[in-house]
């Protein structure tokens, strides 16, 4: 095993379904399980399809839904739980499976921590954008 592991966050996780969902599972369920740890929202259903995987996974309690103000409580929340989880473990790598909450996560653990991460994008996070940047 390489010195750490690599850290997934995710909002999209199965029980969630969904495209961005399913892409996740299926990539993060295929990589070596003593070197990954995901962390996806805590809910119902998530007992199952943690238990299906090798890998170890982290649940956190999050609010899916709500407006700007949930949003934001979101966010922090996954930085906090972010923060948390890479001060306690040796981390060498953070992946953040979307643009906003998971990748301003992984920018403040690299800020912080000095930990390299990256975001993906998806198509509908880049229409947000579309006409803003240039």
């Amino acid at each position: 095993m390489k010195d750490g592991v690599v850290l997934m966050i995710s909002n999209d996780f199965p029980p969630v379904s969904g495209g961005q969902s399913r892409y996740l599972y299926d990539l993060w369920s295929c990589l070596p399980a003593e070197e990954v740890v995901l962390m996806a929202p805590a809910m119902e259903g998530a007992e199952q399809v943690d238990a299906a995987l090798a890998c170890r996974v982290v649940r956190v309690p999050l609010r899916l839904q709500g407006g700007r103000l949930s949003k934001l409580y979101k966010t922090k929340q996954l930085l906090v739980a972010a923060w948390k989880f890479c001060r306690k473990n040796k981390v060498r790598q953070i992946h953040c499976g979307q643009m906003f909450s998971t990748g301003f996560a992984g920018y403040w653990c690299w800020l912080l921590l000095g930990i390299p991460y990256c975001v993906y994008a998806y198509g509908a996070d880049l229409l947000e954008f579309d006409g803003r940047l240039g």
